[in-house]
């Protein structure tokens, strides 16, 4: 049963909820974006510049990205188990390029600048005003996502736009081990807040990982619907509140 006591604590998914990120608009796009990222790796490491092409990243990207859409696919049994990033770069390149074993700190450059340059977050417009007001109000703000990538790279991209410093924790799937909709994704963010899943309410734009998922472990939970439109189906869950608006969570914590 989904406890109705006093809330302490908003969490909030990242991507369709507080963000959305915006992919290459057509190839021409997506093929400059490979160069800059090409450009910043060589600048950072010019002794591998005889190995790298644009070709090779876009290859291996491709291919890692592909096993990790694969891996969410509903037959795979251990789908909610998240993939390392490092480990699948590394094996793609072994495939495209097997004569060059970039490092550590290539591969981690590399993954990093990919986060950076190819997808563009656009922040929800009401995204910081929303975090301000709930913290205002003495209620503890926290990000929980599934990620693939690196957990640090993927907090520099949320301060880079200005999320990073309203958010009291973060938890991603790439440090958890664990996607949402499984529970331990959802207690380490409690973990980090120093609250009971009782006294939370989770924010986001999918009916399975952001509201069944959080209202199994006993939080509230609300389906957000300004990036996404997804619509309620009572046969997956029934959310405790559906929001049009992001700063509509200002009205549920007092409700």
């Amino acid at each position: 049963m989904v406890n109705t006591g006093k809330l302490v604590a908003v969490i909030f998914d990242l991507d369709d909820t507080l963000v959305h990120l915006q992919p290459p608009a057509d190839e021409q796009e997506y093929a400059a974006s490979y160069k800059r990222v090409l450009r910043a790796v060589v600048s950072r490491f010019p002794n591998a510049a005889g190995n790298l092409s644009n070709a090779l990243l876009r290859n291996v990207s491709g291919r890692v990205g592909q096993q990790v859409a694969q891996s969410y696919a509903p037959d795979v049994h251990d789908r909610l188990h998240e993939r390392d990033a490092l480990t699948m770069f590394r094996t793609a390149f072994a495939e495209f390029a097997p004569d060059f074993q970039p490092g550590d700190a290539l591969l981690c450059f590399l993954i990093a600048a990919e986060q950076q340059v190819i997808y563009q977050p656009q922040l929800a417009a009401d995204a910081v005003q929303t975090l301000r007001a709930l913290r205002e109000r003495g209620i503890r703000t926290g990000l929980c996502s599934n990620y693939f990538g690196l957990p640090e790279a993927a907090r520099a991209n949320i301060q880079r736009i200005g999320l990073l410093e309203h958010l009291d924790q973060t938890v991603f799937s790439c440090e958890v081990g664990w996607r949402k909709p499984d529970s331990a994704i959802y207690q380490a963010i409690c973990n980090k807040l120093a609250v009971r899943p009782g006294e939370c309410l989770f924010v986001g734009d999918r009916l399975v990982e952001d509201v069944r998922g959080p209202q199994q472990l006993g939080m509230r939970a609300a389906l957000v619907q300004h990036f996404r439109q997804e619509q309620v189906d009572d046969s997956i869950t029934r959310p405790n509140f559906i929001l049009s608006q992001l700063n509509q969570v200002i009205e549920a914590v007092t409700y």
